[in-house]
């Protein structure tokens, strides 16, 4: 498993089934785990990512403009897609699934305001991230979560600090996981 990838992201997509949108799905660093759940679309703004991500459906296609009818996916996954499109997407994402879950750096991450301090890198400072996310703007679309990924050496920070603290407590974590479940009907 890459380092960009989290045992804490892997969990939500075990509720994927039927149809699932992979949302930004860039190489395709989910497809292993999402086709083993059901049948995946995978849609991303770049036509070179696609043809790395050999989905059996493509679309090539923006994250603001998806063309599909409300709530066409069982499952929508959206993996480091929103900080990187410059208007929010997240209706959007929201509107053509049941089940969501979205993943995105958090802009408040205590890390990130040590490296800010310290005048390094911070996760911020990539030229492709144009919007940043606190846990406060998500929690309007649904449960928020956190997680260790992009933590450095994982490992090390891991023997200390078991996965289930950054579910736990979102604000202290590197990214979130937002999850937005389906609207149930009221009963009349």
């Amino acid at each position: 498993m890459s380092s960009a990838l989290d045992k804490n992201w892997l969990r939500f997509t075990r509720d994927a089934n039927g149809l699932i949108l992979d949302c930004g799905c860039g190489i395709g660093l989910w497809k292993a785990s999402l086709e083993s759940r059901g049948k995946v679309v995978g849609v991303d703004i770049d036509k070179n990512y696609l043809k790395q991500a050999l989905y059996e459906n493509m679309i090539l296609c923006s994250a603001t403009h998806l063309p599909f009818d409300d709530g066409t996916f069982n499952f929508v996954w959206a993996a480091a897609l929103i900080e990187h499109v410059k208007d929010d997407c997240i209706d959007e994402i929201q509107r053509v699934g049941k089940h969501v879950v979205i993943t995105t750096p958090n802009n408040r991450s205590p890390l990130d305001i040590v490296n800010r301090v310290l005048r390094r890198p911070s996760w911020f400072s990539s030229p492709s991230h144009v919007r940043a996310y606190s846990g406060s703007d998500l929690r309007k679309y649904g449960r928020v979560y956190g997680c260790s990924c992009g933590l450095p050496k994982r490992s090390f920070w891991q023997k200390f600090i078991p996965q289930r603290f950054w579910l736990l407590f979102p604000r202290l974590s590197h990214s979130f996981l937002l999850e937005i479940l389906p609207k149930v009907a009221a009963y009349q």
